[in-house]
């Protein structure tokens, strides 16, 4: 896919100073612009699922590496509970958009 859709450009707000952290975060932006420039031209369901589903394994690598590196350094602190409950919502919302997705278009 050749077109160049970004809604989602890299920018420094999303670093956090911690590489492995930065680098990971990029490929989460990376993956959710294709999967930006696939909804933008309305791709066929298989290649919509495939890039979904790569971007859920990859959300949960994040997530594990992020927590462990929180808890080692934030154990036990308000904000690192805040930072495991807003990971918790997101996986959550992401199941119910796949549970409730039959029937509707992609768009929706």
């Amino acid at each position: 896919m050749t077109h160049p859709i970004e809604i989602f450009p890299w920018n420094d707000n999303f670093a956090t100073g911690i590489e492995a952290i930065d680098v990971q975060h990029r490929k989460l932006i990376d993956l959710l612009n294709v999967l930006v420039r696939h909804l933008a031209l309305q791709s066929e369901a298989p290649q919509l699922d495939s890039i979904i589903e790569e971007l859920k394994q990859y959300a949960a690598h994040h997530f594990a590496t992020e927590e462990a590196i929180w808890h080692k350094h934030f154990q036990g602190d308000p904000w690192e509970l805040w930072h495991q409950r807003a990971h918790t919502n997101f996986v959550e919302k992401v199941i119910q958009m796949h549970q409730e997705k039959d029937g509707k278009p992609y768009d929706e």
